[in-house]
């Protein structure tokens, strides 16, 4: 899943004398969006070539190397380009965390090998288009937003300014002091961890959730213990942040029993980012593996084949200690995108451009929008395909149905989650809980020491993916505009 980030340009190669009339370079800033720069790139591969080419090139090229580009496009009717122009594409995309290509079908390097070939061997940055048709079409589902709306740039606040409005925001709607602090520091740490879908965001969804009764905020948690190994949470829709403490208090407790534990969790509250609970329990020396359900509602996600939406996203989580490091910890949806990332993106203005969701026909949905908007008619699919229906099936059968009965099928409104947790002590198979840990380290050395692919930034464990954090040396918060003035009046209401 890629979208567009506002304040970015958008480069062309073209030959100014022809092209440029063929595609004017404000008929493809109003299709994409952006400003537009055109380089004659005649022109550029004359200065490349020539006598005094050493100063002029570089000079050129230095210019055009000044500002990240958020998309290149290569445009020549005749489909020839230089090795020049081509390896200049390749090495900008390749040291551009954003940057995309554009390239015509067929297009080869007048010298050595296929140019084009060369680019698709950076297929993740490269689309391909055949004809003026496509060019247009790919720019108008490139473009940063809807044609007509204002882009919505984010804006910085104090990280504790922000926390104190979201808090009395939860206040205001009705819940206790210390349930608001817990559960808005949960929400400030999911954003200074780059996760801003299970971030700020969840606040005006929490406090309409307390004054509709979707959420008792002045509710406890309960444990039901069965046994030393298994154990019921009933949430009573408290907060699911409260709820996911118990899980994590639960589990440590269980520790001393040193044998296999799980734990269900009926009736929560939004449980939110699952790694929140497997972190802390994998730095008690425990592997934990989970899944959660939406307790029969929140269906956004059509089964593989399906036309219409029969499950939730439906998360999956997975946590081990690792020897002299953090633990290893995989935090997902089975859906091809979280119901909060499609949320962030239609706050940022944004529209997809390799799309998470379909409609009925299995079309690409490219508005984020729709999700809520036209929830019978545009829906999540699932990730890579069957294998995602798959995952969010086991989620709804461990959590909905053996530690329910909250499912999709039992015809239950949601107003929260269920989850199911199992967790394993690293001695459980007798060996020592060290060397368990250590054996995890050096699997984790293997993989990451893979050779990476030409463009890449080489193997990422999951949870250690590189990110632009959202907080400036200042600390001072980015977060959408019109999140934090509905947060301020739900803190002044």
């Amino acid at each position: 899943m890629t979208w567009s980030h506002p304040g970015r340009s958008l480069l062309i190669f073209c030959e100014k004398e022809t092209d440029s009339t063929f595609i004017p370079s404000e008929h493809i800033g109003e299709q994409s969006g952006a400003p537009v720069q055109l380089v004659d790139v005649f022109a550029l591969e004359q200065s490349l070539r020539g006598p005094a080419s050493g100063t002029t090139a570089a000079a050129a090229l230095a210019a055009l190397a000044t500002a990240e580009h958020d998309l290149i496009v290569l445009f020549q009717r005749d489909g020839q380009y230089s090795e020049e122009v081509t390896n200049w594409a390749i090495r900008h995309a390749s040291a551009s965390g954003r940057c995309r290509i554009l390239s015509p079908v067929g297009m080869a390097g007048a010298e050595g090998p296929s140019g084009f070939e060369r680019l698709l061997s950076h297929s993740t940055k490269v689309t391909a288009y055949s004809g003026e048709a496509e060019l247009h079409a790919a720019l108008r589902a490139w473009r940063v937003v809807p044609m007509g709306k204002a882009r919505r740039h984010p804006i910085e606040v104090g990280v504790e300014e922000v926390a104190r409005l979201a808090v009395n925001a939860l206040q205001r709607a009705g819940a206790p002091e210390h349930a608001a602090s817990d559960v808005v520091g949960s929400l400030v740490n999911a954003e200074l961890e780059g996760y801003p879908s299970h971030g700020l965001l969840r606040v005006p969804e929490y406090a309409k959730s307390i004054r509709t009764g979707r959420i008792d905020a002045n509710a406890t948690p309960e444990k039901h213990r069965i046994d030393g190994t298994r154990m019921v949470i009933d949430g009573h829709w408290s907060f699911g942040e409260l709820v996911g403490q118990t899980v994590v208090e639960s589990a440590i407790a269980s520790r001393g029993v040193n044998a296999p534990a799980v734990i269900a969790v009926r009736r929560s509250g939004h449980l939110g980012r699952l790694a929140h609970i497997a972190k802390p329990i994998a730095d008690a020396g425990m592997i934990v593996l989970g899944f959660s359900n939406f307790s029969g509602g929140a269906q956004k996600v059509a089964p593989f084949g399906g036309a219409e939406a029969r499950l939730a996203t439906n998360p999956l989580v997975f946590g081990c200690p690792v020897s002299g490091d953090a633990p290893l910890v995989v935090d997902m949806s089975s859906s091809a995108s979280s119901d909060g990332s499609v949320q962030a993106v239609a706050r940022a203005g944004g529209v997809f451009v390799e799309s998470p969701l379909s409609d009925r026909l299995g079309r690409p949905a490219s508005y984020p929008q729709d999700l809520q908007k036209k929830p019978t008619e545009t829906f999540l699919t699932g990730a890579a395909g069957y294998k995602g229906f798959c995952l969010a099936l086991i989620a709804e059968v461990l959590s909905g149905v053996l530690a329910g009965p909250d499912f999709v099928a039992s015809g239950k409104r949601s107003r929260g989650n269920a989850a199911f947790f199992l967790t394993l002590p690293l001695e459980v198979f007798e060996r020592k809980a060290d060397d368990v840990a250590a054996d995890v380290a050096r699997l984790a050395a293997y993989l990451t020491s893979c050779p990476p692919l030409p463009g890449s930034n080489g193997v990422r464990l999951p949870g250690s993916r590189s990110k632009t954090m959202p907080v400036s040396d200042t600390g001072r918060l980015r977060i959408e505009a019109g999140l934090l003035e509905e947060i301020t009046r739900l803190a002044d209401a």
